[in-house]
């Protein structure tokens, strides 16, 4: 962990914020944006833990940019104005938008910033959005375009946990009533039956995968990294990084060749957390529209199925 990230989670450890449980919480404007080159051996050991592999080997996973952009979201988390503490949030829906793939040796900036606030019955949502533009190369859509559009777009919702009065609020003149429509799309499909998905694979959670993936993730918040510092934040045991379990799912439809085209859209609702160590399955069936396949994560707990993640890919 470098200097900067152990900055910032001290700060993150003693941040007390303004915000009471009778007020609607409001985020501040806030902007982060950095060039990056991307570091090579950086890149290997994230391919590895995920297990990306590609035939072009330079082509950046869908999501490394997220967790390139980890300590800008994170310095926008301990800045006096933001309303929630940033130790305890809850990864709950992550969706990525790829238009051009970056590849290992592009020039990227990257910009992120906070979007909209969601009431949400346990407490409120709200979006990290992060985009990636290419700064070196011309748009291989359309060539005769310059990448003045972002090559990825990433959203992340966080769930602040606090217990509230849902009649103290103004919903209906906010965005607090309704959550965004992919979100609710994919916590629909929890719903669904999933007697029609196919079991493509299985995977072992090791109890060290949470320090391992922060490691090459930057993302050090202590639910994922041992059992008596997630009990410290309410979780019975360690639990795995939302953005690690997204990740071999992409890596494993990509294997399969489930995912043929490097645009894509991959929407994604983390609905259990995956205690660890544990086996999990990953469940995949068509989608209900063209060039749209359905995945999700499973195990298996007294003879019923638990769902920890359930997504969509869009082949754009």
């Amino acid at each position: 962990m470098d200097a900067s990230i152990i900055s910032l989670y001290a700060k993150a450890v003693t941040f007390k914020p303004i915000f009471t449980k009778t007020t609607s919480p409001k985020l501040p404007i806030y902007t982060r944006q950095k060039s990056i080159s991307v570091v090579p051996s950086h890149f290997s050991a994230y391919n590895k833990l995920i297990n990306w592999q590609t035939r072009d080997e330079q082509i950046v996973h869908p999501n490394y940019i997220q967790t390139l952009s980890l300590p800008m979201q994170l310095d926008m988390m301990v800045q006096d104005t933001f309303p929630f503490k940033p130790l305890g949030l809850v990864h709950i829906g992550n969706k990525i938008k790829v238009v051009q793939s970056p590849r290992v040796f592009d020039q990227l900036t990257l910009v992120t910033e906070f979007g909209e606030i969601y009431f949400h019955k346990r407490g409120w949502l709200f979006e990290v959005i992060t985009k990636a533009f290419i700064k070196n190369r011309t748009n291989e859509i359309h060539p005769n375009k310059v990448n003045a559009e972002p090559a990825v777009i990433g959203t992340s919702l966080y769930l602040a946990r606090t217990t509230h009065n849902k009649d103290n609020f103004d919903l209906d003149s906010t965005n607090f009533s309704e959550i965004p429509a992919w979100l609710k799309a994919n916590q629909n499909q929890l719903l669904d039956s999933s007697e029609h998905s196919d079991k493509i694979a299985s995977f072992e959670f090791q109890s060290d995968v949470g320090r391992k993936y922060a490691k090459v993730s930057g993302d050090y918040n202590p639910i994922h990294l041992h059992p008596f510092t997630a009990k410290i934040l309410g979780f019975k045991k360690a639990i795995a990084h939302g953005m690690y379990s997204k990740a071999i799912a992409i890596s494993e439809m990509l294997n399969q060749s489930l995912i043929r085209s490097e645009q894509v859209e991959i929407n994604t609702v983390f609905s259990q957390p995956i205690a660890l160590p544990t086996n999990v399955d990953m469940l995949c069936q068509q989608g209900e529209v063209q060039n749209q396949n359905v995945f999700k994560l499973a195990s298996n707990c007294r003879n019923k199925l638990r769902i920890h993640l359930s997504g969509q890919v869009n082949q754009l």
